[in-house]
């Protein structure tokens, strides 16, 4: 086993540590689907804000402890540098598991006010106003938009101060978050997400900022190491079942369920949003290009 895949195999830390002297912390989940076993890589450093993720078909993006951020694909020898990424996008990758970050300062931000200290699930509940009803959007990032939805969203926190629930009054959607027993205001992750689709499977937490798991190249090697164990569980999950027509049928759905399901309805229409201002300006420069 190598060194890298050996760092994710042993839980370190007893839930006394998580809240007393976690600094940067490495979450994996698995798929819970056995025909689609894929993994999904999450860190986090909430000293410096650096963060990676490592998504379930390889997509990599990396932003490292002095804000310069990498992206590439499992598999490749190295990273490219990726200028649109920066800290604010570490906090909107690590929350999709860390889901304090989602309201990390919400007491002094202008779009968020307090309803009550004491809510439905024993701590503060707050409202905000955000674009998509993502709070960790910023109206600059899509100022170029037309008609971007702004959506009220409520945010529940529980008796330990901890975020475990938003309400989206438009849609009337609720996303709770299942959070592990020993997360803690200062720090929390689920033990699951995507409505069970990924399951927690490995924990790595350190008392200082472990530098190194942010390099470039140490991501790289890990998705190469990542991409490689996946290749082989794959093989051995599904060379049955693909071996008719039908099987391999059934093991794309799964497969594309699987992801699907890792997306929340906000990620989803903020990307909708993305690919329509694309359409948008690839049209408008054929149309003048025609005129012209």
């Amino acid at each position: 086993m190598s060194d890298i895949a050996a760092a994710f195999s042993a839980l370190l830390f007893t839930a006394g540590c998580v809240s007393a002297c976690a600094q940067t912390v490495e979450l994996v989940y698995l798929s819970t689907n056995p025909s689609a076993p894929y993994k999904e890589y999450f860190a986090y450093d909430y000293a410096t804000g650096a963060a990676t993720r490592i998504d379930a078909v390889g997509n990599i993006q990396t932003i490292d402890p002095n804000g310069v951020g990498s992206s590439g694909k499992a598999g490749a020898a190295s990273l490219k540098p990726a200028e649109h990424l920066d800290f604010r996008n570490a906090i909107r990758m690590a929350s999709v598991v860390m889901p304090q970050l989602i309201v990390k300062g919400i007491e002094n931000d202008p779009n968020a006010s307090l309803v009550t200290e004491s809510g439905e699930l024993g701590g503060p509940t707050y409202v905000g106003e955000y674009p998509t009803g993502n709070r960790l959007v910023s109206s600059e990032i899509l100022k170029s938009a037309f008609n971007v939805p702004v959506e009220r969203v409520y945010y529940d926190l529980d008796d330990q101060q901890r975020l475990a629930r938003i309400r989206y009054e438009n849609s009337d959607r609720v996303q709770n978050f299942d959070l592990a027993e020993d997360s803690t205001a200062t720090i929390s992750y689920v033990e699951s997400f995507g409505d069970g689709a990924w399951a927690l499977s490995d924990i790595r937490m350190n008392d200082s900022t472990n530098f190194d798991i942010f390099k470039p190249d140490y991501v790289a090697k890990l998705a190469q190491t990542d991409a490689i164990e996946f290749a082989d569980s794959k093989r051995q999950t599904q060379s049955i079942a693909a071996a008719t027509p039908e099987g391999a049928n059934r093991i794309e759905q799964a497969r594309d369920a699987t992801l699907a399901t890792g997306l929340s309805q906000s990620a989803i229409r903020f990307a909708l949003i993305i690919t329509g201002l694309i359409v948008i300006a690839v049209g408008s420069l054929a149309w003048w290009k025609n005129r012209s």
